[in-house]
């Protein structure tokens, strides 16, 4: 029995330690996908100024095309903000600002 809890413990961490490894792997993802998100929702408020629906002269058909293209885009973003909100809570690092 003794023998068992020893090789139990051995084994517990080891694992222990693989998965420190890979927390660090997925936290410096995460700053990665976080900085490119950052980047991504700037462009992406740029072309809604000055490309989206609310853009002088356009006709009513085409600012609603518009409007779902950019809604459309926006959930893409959300979910991604979603997720790295929740990662950066998982890793206790302080909630990033988006333009």
């Amino acid at each position: 029995m003794q023998q068992n809890w020893e090789n139990l413990v051995v084994k517990a961490e080891g694992v222990r330690n693989a998965l420190q490894g890979e927390q660090a792997d997925f936290k410096m993802s995460l700053i990665k996908g976080i900085k490119a998100l950052v980047i991504d929702v700037k462009e992406f408020r740029h072309n809604f100024e000055t490309k989206g629906p609310t853009v002088a002269g356009l006709e009513p058909r085409e600012a609603l095309n518009r409007l779902r293209m950019f809604s459309d885009e926006y959930s893409i973003r959300k979910r991604k903000y979603d997720s790295y909100f929740s990662g950066e809570t998982l890793f206790g690092l302080p909630h990033t600002q988006y333009p």
